[in-house]
């Protein structure tokens, strides 16, 4: 059931992130950005190692339900486009949460994707694991999510170049799927 539903929340991000790319969108009234504007949220963050970035976005959203945070958002420069997902596997509260690998157990744990790609290239994608680091949620509820993140990731392949995402912020709307 933990797994259904966590695969179902993924579904649901994924899908969010594909409205947020989309160019000609409308903006959509019903989430309600920082100091209660009615616009998408900002997210921003420093990436070095292979790539070297200052990512700044105001196109950012976030998803809350029984027992996950999330926030991501989409980026481009140049004809490389980039996104950045946090997700936090607890109940909607405020406080620091520690990255962890995909697998095993994420209870009050959080996991981070960085993924690039050039143009339409999808054989150009490249995605780039946390593995270590902190997510800080300053305040949550079940409309709006804000924080800081910083969290070192590779690739899911042996002997794979480090990033380090740091500097990371949030300040997003978020829709609340409640459970079924």
């Amino acid at each position: 059931m933990k797994a259904t539903r966590v695969l179902t929340v993924f579904l649901f991000l994924i899908a969010l992130a594909v409205m947020i790319n989309c160019k000609n969108k409308k903006k959509d009234n019903n989430l309600i950005g920082p100091n209660g504007n009615t616009n998408n949220g900002s997210m921003s963050a420093t990436v070095s190692g292979e790539y070297n970035l200052s990512l700044q976005s105001s196109t950012a959203a976030g998803v809350t339900d029984v027992s996950m945070m999330s926030a991501l958002s989409d980026f481009s420069q140049g004809t490389t486009n980039y996104s950045l997902t946090i997700m936090v596997y607890s109940a909607v509260k405020t406080g620091t949460f520690d990255v962890v690998f995909v697998g095993g157990d994420f209870t009050n744990k959080a996991t981070c994707l960085f993924q690039a790609q050039i143009g339409n290239d999808t054989a150009s994608k490249r995605s780039f694991w946390g593995y270590s680091g902190t997510i800080t949620i300053s305040e949550a509820s079940n409309t709006h999510l804000k924080g800081t993140f910083q969290f070192a990731a590779r690739e899911n392949i042996p002997g794979s170049p480090e990033i380090a995402v740091t500097n990371g912020s949030f300040d997003v709307p978020a829709v609340y799927a409640a459970e079924n």
